[in-house]
């Protein structure tokens, strides 16, 4: 999917997101891209005013918010970076280990108040760590997000399993 910038641009991506999850079009969405995951889910069981406080402050349903612990008066404290453990649920699709280490950089994550009506739509977290790290709809064959960035520990001589497993299916 490809990027877009401001209201306009994530609304088209949550629209993508659902057009795949509901045509079983396989799909892996990282950070933002995970966010939409669960924005579209919120929304099918809330409506219309789930969002996340980087695009609507002033959302209804706050499904996405910003990092409070953040020490946003030190350089590099405004995100969440960094290696960190993922603790992987039996049920994950993806990982055959129950810890894994992947790399951070985000601002805003889940809120956690909202992670039973996510579910409610038929997703899981199946990852989770200070945050939660990965949701899937174990019902679709590859309809996965993750908070964190594969792509930074991923090499052509050792692909990160995520990126493996979608590939596979082609």
């Amino acid at each position: 999917i490809p990027g877009g910038f401001g209201i306009r641009g994530v609304e088209g991506m949550i629209n993508i997101v659902k057009y795949c999850r509901v045509n079983q079009i396989p799909l892996l969405r990282i950070c933002l891209g995970m966010h939409e995951i669960c924005l579209e889910a919120a929304r099918n069981i809330l409506g219309k005013d789930c969002h996340s406080t980087e695009f609507d402050p002033q959302t209804k349903y706050p499904i996405i918010k910003s990092i409070k612990e953040l020490n946003q008066d030190k350089i590099g404290g405004t995100m969440k970076l960094g290696l960190k453990d993922t603790y992987i649920d039996k049920k994950n699709s993806v990982y055959q280990t129950p810890i894994i280490k992947e790399r951070h950089r985000h601002r805003y994550e889940i809120n956690n108040e909202y992670v039973k009506i996510i579910e409610q739509d038929g997703l899981c977290f199946t990852g989770k760590g200070t945050s939660m790290d990965i949701v899937e709809d174990l019902n679709h064959p590859f309809y996965i997000g993750c908070q964190y960035h594969p792509e930074f520990i991923s090499n052509i001589d050792t692909p990160e399993p995520l990126f493996s497993k979608l590939v596979s299916l082609n």
